[in-house]
């Protein structure tokens, strides 16, 4: 077989702990957080340096064998899973951090280095990496890169794109291109690493990586608001904009979501509310003048009018456990049946519009689901969460959830919006491309992957079918 041919030929340059064949172990790699796919990898290879992936690049092109980059597989779109005997190439090998830079400031750090890591090692020099996810444990960041992850502070400090100066990958030829390095002005014509971030590892491997750094946000206050509707919250927005400067993030969830993180974590309301459609807001914000006993006093006089109630403060305790609220619901849903995940994004305008016909298809179409709705409303990003009881089977749950994606990305297409805000597309979503995507930007998207991968062996069947 061709995949035994290759493995022999890796092992004259992999050492035996470079290479996994257990099936069980290879299993563990062939899957991200999505429950959609069967896991079925062949072989897990993990390569300790930039030319050791070009060599495996280079045997995969000749032998025609496909391969699925792996970071910390901790993506929802099934952009990490091998499920059909794809060799897995595993970055975590290369976990180094290279050079630290205080004078641009940046870090140069190999792909596999763990997104905590990297930041508590920028903390103790003084500086900032401002991209923190729930999985920061446990994502790499060239997978940050790859997926063009998101997280709570966009609002504050924009996308990671913005803050990528350099990378390093191999491309799908074999190719090993060094973009940028270094230099923050680099007017040469076209930026092609803009290509590879958030490509899912489709046109190349990325292997290196140079980060831009900030300095750690001042002391901050947490705003927790209760409000009546979600107009109110489209003007709470509105009045923090004018009000606070600089906001770190600016979430949202439903009552719904409350209830539930409540129930399932034995806290209580903090606000001690128990009725329905009632929406929450949690804003931070940098104290700028540390004079004043209490921080932005002029905007809880604006918001005071369209709140139930208003809770802050500025202690690290007290801040934590009003983020729990927001920061669990993931986990409360998961552990409370079964459910199916969407993060999509539409433009803030029709944002209002858009929650009450998502609203509406689920209470006329999905009687047997819950909604729950929360999110990163600061940049325009939604998480639509429906659950239901595990006495739904699991084929009936497969096909009503494989509709209800139809109708919400329908809906988002009238909309104009973003079917997947920032956990990419993959194998979950590519047959919804075109609700987001013209067919001509498609064709481009097509002949890109064409001129970096001819021979269509990284990740294929990711983001589109060739």
């Amino acid at each position: 077989m061709q995949i035994d041919l290759f493995v022999k030929e890796v092992s004259d340059f992999l050492d035996k702990n470079q290479i996994l064949l257990e099936e069980d172990e290879v299993i563990s790699y062939s899957i991200d957080r999505t429950k959609d796919f069967e896991p079925k990898g062949s072989v897990v290879l993990f390569p300790k340096t930039t030319e050791e992936v070009q060599k495996i690049v280079l045997l995969a092109n000749q032998y025609h064998i496909p391969i699925v980059p792996s970071g910390g597989r901790t993506g929802y779109s099934g952009g990490a899973v091998a499920s059909n005997n794809e060799v897995i190439l595993s970055l975590s090998k290369m976990n180094q951090i290279l050079d630290f830079d205080s004078s641009l400031p940046a870090i140069t750090c190999e792909a596999g280095v763990i997104t905590k890591q990297l930041q508590e090692y920028v903390i103790e020099k003084g500086f900032y990496f401002p991209f923190d996810f729930a999985s920061s444990y446990s994502s790499q960041i060239g997978g940050n890169i790859a997926t063009h992850a998101g997280g709570i502070r966009v609002i504050r400090y924009g996308l990671l794109r913005n803050w990528v100066l350099g990378l390093e990958v191999v491309t799908g030829k074999g190719d090993i291109l060094t973009f940028s390095g270094k230099l923050i002005k680099n007017n040469t014509g076209y930026d092609l690493k803009q290509l590879f971030i958030g490509s899912e590892g489709t046109l190349g491997i990325i292997t290196k990586a140079t980060l831009l750094l900030t300095k750690k946000p001042e002391d901050s206050i947490v705003f927790f608001i209760a409000l009546e509707n979600f107009n109110h919250v489209i003007e709470c927005l509105k009045i923090v904009r004018k009000s606070i400067q600089p906001i770190l993030c600016f979430e949202v969830f439903d009552s719904s979501c409350m209830n539930l993180v409540c129930n399932k974590h034995n806290l209580n309301n903090p606000f001690n509310i128990n009725r329905n459609n009632v929406w929450y807001v949690l804003i931070e914000a940098e104290i700028q003048n540390e004079k004043e006993e209490i921080p932005y006093s002029e905007f809880i006089e604006l918001i005071y009018p369209i709140s139930i109630d208003i809770l802050y403060s500025t202690k690290d305790s007290v801040k934590k456990g009003f983020f729990r609220y927001r920061e669990d619901i993931s986990e409360a849903v998961a552990m409370s049946g079964r459910f199916h995940k969407n993060d999509v994004a539409v433009p803030m305008d029709v944002m209002e519009s858009f929650i009450k016909d998502v609203r509406k298809i689920v209470i006329e179409k999905y009687k047997e689901y819950q909604l729950f709705l929360f999110g990163h409303l600061g940049d325009g990003n939604i998480h639509v969460n429906l659950l239901t009881s595990y006495d739904k089977g699991k084929e009936e749950f497969k096909k009503e959830m494989a509709q209800f994606d139809f109708d919400l990305y329908t809906l988002i297409k009238k909309y104009k919006g973003s079917i997947s805000a920032e956990h990419g597309i993959g194998l979950l979503k590519k047959s919804y491309l075109s609700f987001s995507r013209s067919k001509e930007e498609i064709e481009y998207m097509k002949q890109i992957k064409n001129i970096f991968d001819p021979n269509h062996i990284l990740n294929p069947g990711k983001i589109f079918d060739l």
